[in-house]
């Protein structure tokens, strides 16, 4: 104020530039105020978030070990193969059914997994493939879909190369019987009988 009034006296046109200024400066310390206070807010919620997200990690991984425990206990006739009516029978435990709810997966995803995995159309799954399957499925719909694309194009490369085996197999035999008709068809051509017909 000093320095202020004395300078608007002898110029008055100054008071201009000198509220320019002091609403400048007040506007500089308002958004560096809020900066800091947006930035905090959001620290603290990417805090939380990382925060929820490792409870939920922790939480599932309790889960699915509590899940891959359950599955071993089902199966029992303790042959590491899970078939349809054990499967049935663990679902109908509603601590199951809790848990796999838990986990975000439906019951009809779980019937739909042990028919994937169920290759062979044996009616049976291993309990080590059928808890890594339940384990793939968390997530969206999306993540099913795509394992369920994996387990098929498994599915189709042991067929692929039981079928390059067995043409293996067959390539090797017309190979003997070709080389067996040149033998033939060499003593044939060239028999003892040859140098006494006429």
């Amino acid at each position: 104020d000093s320095l202020v009034l004395p300078l608007i006296r002898e110029n008055p046109a100054l008071l201009i530039i000198f509220v320019l200024f002091w609403c400048a400066a007040v506007l500089a310390v308002l958004n560096t105020s809020i900066g800091i206070v947006v930035e905090t807010g959001l620290a603290r919620a990417r805090v939380n978030e990382e925060k929820q997200a490792k409870d939920k990690k922790q939480r599932d991984a309790v889960i699915m070990e509590s899940m891959r425990e359950i599955f071993r206990q089902a199966d029992k006739d303790n042959t590491n193969d899970l078939d349809l009516n054990e499967l049935q029978a663990a679902l109908e435990d509603p601590l199951v059914r809790d848990r796999i709810k838990m986990l975000g997966i439906s019951i009809n995803d779980v019937y739909l997994l042990h028919e994937l995995l169920d290759g062979n159309r044996t009616g049976k799954v291993d309990t080590t493939t059928f808890f890594r399957g339940c384990s793939r499925l968390q997530g969206p719909a999306m993540a099913f879909d795509l394992y369920q694309r994996s387990v098929d194009l498994k599915h189709y490369i042991h067929h692929a190369d039981a079928r390059i085996h067995r043409m293996d197999e067959l390539n090797d035999t017309l190979a003997a019987l070709l080389h067996d008709i040149e033998e033939v068809d060499t003593d044939i051509v060239k028999g003892d009988q040859d140098a006494r017909d006429p």
